[in-house]
């Protein structure tokens, strides 16, 4: 079992955009204990390099509101239980990360949308009361970033929000991410920008295209899309990366 530790803090050192390839590719016997058990439970402060643990993700939500067709998640929806993370539990994983005394940043996301919830913003305001906790910050598609959301998340000063467009185009992106609308994604965008009004939460777009070939993944990044540069300009980072199909 001290192995499958040493494999989850070494996968969360992983970029995010080759962690859920990766997860689709761990048998379920595994991967129940490597995601489920070590995402809510740490034993002790230490990793296979005997260096203090830094960061942690924390899956606040295995539930999703899309199916994307690149993501784990999304393609294996119902290989597992899904469930919103409790107040309860939490709590004790905030506990386990004062004894540890050494978590400087978190990733509150591995897979499901961590806006389904509710509680997200309370839990970012907890751990930012860490004595060695610095930077915060999760990914979502978007889709519920609506204005009531974006206040409560702008009061936690949360560092980074990292928004899911994917493709080369709008048409593209909605086809790869079932359920997902461009325009009410870009409309909460643009809101999100507007409210913040200085804060210093950051949002970046996070823009998966996908392979159709091995040579592809090995080529430099792809270029950013000419939609997202058309609608966003300079006001938001964007970040693209290929994904195999």
């Amino acid at each position: 079992m001290n192995t499958l530790k040493n494999l989850f803090l070494i996968y969360n050192k992983i970029p995010d955009s080759l962690q859920n390839t990766i997860k689709s590719f761990i048998p379920n016997s595994v991967k129940d204990s490597l995601f489920k058990k070590y995402k809510l439970t740490i034993a002790d402060n230490s990793n296979c390099f005997n260096l203090p643990l830094e960061q942690i993700r924390i899956e606040v939500s295995s539930l999703c509101n899309l199916r994307c067709k690149h993501c784990a998640s999304g393609s294996q929806y119902e290989a597992q239980n899904r469930e919103l993370m409790s107040i309860a539990t939490f709590e004790n994983i905030v506990k386990q990360l004062n004894e540890i005394n050494s978590v400087q940043s978190a990733i509150m996301y591995l897979g499901g949308e961590p806006l389904l919830n509710k509680n997200l913003p309370y839990f970012i305001t907890e751990l930012y009361k860490l004595e060695t906790m610095k930077q915060i910050h999760f990914n979502t598609n978007g889709m519920l970033l609506n204005d009531e959301i974006s206040r409560r998340l702008l009061k936690t000063n949360i560092d980074l929000i990292c928004v899911s467009i994917d493709g080369t185009s709008a048409y593209e992106s909605e086809q790869i991410r079932i359920g997902s609308n461009y325009e009410s994604i870009r409309n909460n965008i643009y809101n999100f920008i507007k409210i913040s009004n200085g804060n210093k939460t950051k949002l970046k777009i996070a823009n998966t295209q996908i392979a159709n070939n091995e040579e592809a993944l090995l080529r430099n990044k792809p270029e950013i899309p000419l939609f997202l540069k058309k609608d966003f300009g300079e006001e938001i980072i964007i970040e693209s990366n290929f994904a195999m199909k």
